[in-house]
């Protein structure tokens, strides 16, 4: 007896794929989204069994209307194939660590190294991206699809449409009311929808980084001088990752985070602060530049000299030292290297770091080389750490640090409790 694949798996119209697309797109990639859209309804607006059947309707028809152009010869495999697979992996991202995919996460994602990515792959995440990514891409590789004269495929591909928009309209004129309601009380629900907001996204970041019109260049601070005084002045700048205001004991949270300290006279914490964004490729360039978070812009602050730039001008000696994924252009004029390859060029050792992966306190055994070279000079040291960056937020600290137990072992956080994962953060600060 031979085994004979089914006749779907072998061959498929071009109509069949682009409701396959539209139904893999609904029930694969925008569970996370739709689970969201049931809880609202369901708590807020009350058990309406003819809304929550008509919300995967609109999804699927909204997704066919969406797909059908692409869905043409010589474009539907590449395009799907390469939307499948990144939608997989940004459902993945929400559905587990909930993040939303805006212009600064994938800023953030573009720059990323692969050490730093390698953090978030588990066996989770393997059997996820295998069985919601790999497979459906074989499948589109492997499939032949058919398509009619380009005559009928445009009329096929006109009447898809259509019927999308009639079978959408026609649910609006029964439940508008609904779903106007849901969507002005939730604005941020369309940043969930996979794979439109990431693709958008993507282009944004790409259009302002890439083909923004380039501004004049400014200076700032030509005139900056150091002011004399009889003795030499020696500042570290400890640029901080990840790491919450609300879980700091010196801004009142309720485990001491900050026990070393807490008794450091004149000590002042900023408790007002926030950050320009939640990527690095953001967050650090702002925080070095002039313009201040209400003003921040790319384009602006590669186009003016930042705070790096006037120090030097005025005769300070700079280093940067980073534990982190780079300064970001920021310590692009000024001596720089990483903290697990730039002390083996300085002292000729071992920087004691598996691969570049070292905690941030290793700095305190190589300070004194490298503060010995300002002898006699006004200086600054940028230490940029590699802070409270999870998922493993147990690889930030050494195991004689762990004083908030148990904690949370594993970059799969869906394994641990809230009270583990909370632990393991709190270790780190």
């Amino acid at each position: 007896m031979s085994f004979e694949l089914p006749s779907f798996l072998k061959k498929i119209s071009s109509t069949q794929l682009t409701f396959l697309l539209a139904l893999y797109f609904m029930c694969c990639a925008n569970f996370v989204i739709i689970e969201k859209i049931y809880l609202i309804v369901t708590t807020t607006i009350g058990l309406s069994v003819p809304f929550l059947i008509s919300i995967p309707i609109f999804f699927l028809c909204a997704f066919v209307f969406v797909i059908t152009p692409f869905v043409s010869k010589y474009i539907a495999k590449p395009v799907f194939i390469f939307v499948v697979i990144a939608s997989t992996l940004v459902n993945y991202g929400a559905s587990n660590f909930g993040i939303i995919f805006n212009q600064d996460m994938m800023a953030n994602i573009l720059v990323t190294t692969p050490t730093e990515a390698g953090l978030y792959l588990h066996a989770r995440f393997y059997i996820w991206f295998f069985s919601l990514g790999i497979l459906p891409a074989l499948y589109l590789i492997f499939v032949e699809i058919e398509y009619k004269p380009f005559r009928f495929e445009l009329l096929r591909k006109a009447l898809l449409m259509v019927g999308a928009v009639c079978i959408i309209l026609l649910m609006a004129a029964f439940f508008y009311k609904t779903y106007a309601t849901v969507a002005r009380n939730n604005p941020k629900l369309q940043k969930d929808i996979v794979p439109t907001y990431f693709i958008s996204s993507t282009i944004k970041y790409i259009k302002n980084t890439h083909f923004r019109v380039q501004r004049p260049y400014r200076p700032i601070g030509d005139d900056a001088k150091r002011k004399k005084t009889d003795s030499n002045y020696l500042t570290i700048v400890i640029i901080g990752e990840t790491a919450r205001s609300a879980n700091y004991q010196l801004n009142g949270y309720d485990r001491p985070t900050n026990v070393h300290s807490m008794n450091i006279p004149n000590l002042v914490a900023f408790q007002n602060a926030t950050s320009c964004g939640t990527a690095t490729e953001i967050s650090v360039p702002c925080m070095i530049s002039f313009l201040g978070r209400s003003n921040y812009s790319l384009d602006m602050a590669e186009s003016q000299d930042d705070v790096i730039d006037v120090a030097k001008k005025a005769g300070l000696q700079n280093i940067w030292i980073d534990n982190n994924t780079g300064c970001k252009g920021t310590c692009k004029n000024i001596d720089n290297f990483t903290l697990a390859k730039g002390y083996q060029q300085i002292l000729g050792k071992d920087a004691m770091c598996k691969d570049e992966d070292c905690h941030d306190d290793l700095i305190l055994e190589y300070i004194d080389p490298i503060i010995k070279n300002f002898k006699g000079k006004d200086g600054v040291i940028y230490f940029h750490l590699m802070g409270s960056h999870g998922p493993t937020y147990y690889k930030r600290y050494p195991m004689n640090h762990e004083k908030f137990k148990p904690a949370c072992e594993t970059s799969d956080l869906q394994t641990c409790t809230r009270e583990q994962i909370i632990n393991s953060y709190d270790n780190t600060i």
